[in-house]
């Protein structure tokens, strides 16, 4: 049977990174990460082949031009994409598969993967801009982020499935995406 791909998408800041990792720290649910490769610095907390693979640009330009990215796009300021070799493995492999990107990323999945079930994270807007204003140094282009969020939002519309994770409902979320990919499995 032909893996299932989980797609987690929302704006930034809405806590779909941390909704992934509790699932898979959790280990409820029996899925394999797809690790996206970006040119963006590594925060404290992340590891190389764990949250990203952490390339330079240079790195990321030839392999573009070898076409080795599934989808690719570039989300503020930095480079984003999605290993083709790592997508064919995957989905030859037994496991479903959970891949967390952004909004951008998660149209251009929906277009190559028709059978994906996009799962948007949000949040009201304010909480966003706080969350987003409590990362200071660690965010590129702040101003741009804020601008894109409504737009951002929007498509959640347009998802499977849309969840809220307003302040104080991490586990609730947490539990709401487990339950959608549990039914979905069986």
């Amino acid at each position: 049977m032909k893996p299932i791909l989980f797609v987690i998408t929302g704006p930034s800041c809405a806590g779909k990174s941390t909704i992934a990792k509790e699932i898979l720290t959790r280990g409820k649910i029996d899925v394999v990460k797809f690790i996206t490769t970006t040119t963006r610095p590594p925060r404290p907390h992340e590891q190389d082949g764990h949250d990203y693979w952490f390339v330079d640009g240079q790195t990321f330009k030839e392999s573009v031009a070898k076409h080795e990215f599934y989808e690719w796009a570039n989300v503020y300021g930095e480079s984003y994409g999605s290993s083709t070799v790592e997508m064919d493995r995957l989905k030859a492999g037994e496991k479903d598969i959970l891949m967390v990107i952004d909004i951008q990323g998660a149209k251009r999945m929906k277009e190559l993967e028709p059978d994906a079930i996009i799962i948007c994270i949000n949040a009201p807007r304010h909480e966003i801009e706080e969350r987003l204003d409590s990362r200071g140094e660690d965010v590129n282009n702040p101003e741009e982020r804020l601008k894109k969020i409504t737009q951002e939002q929007e498509y959640c519309q347009n998802a499977n499935f849309s969840l809220e994770n307003g302040e104080g409902r991490l586990e609730s979320t947490v539990q709401e995406v487990e339950s959608i990919i549990r039914k979905r499995l069986s």
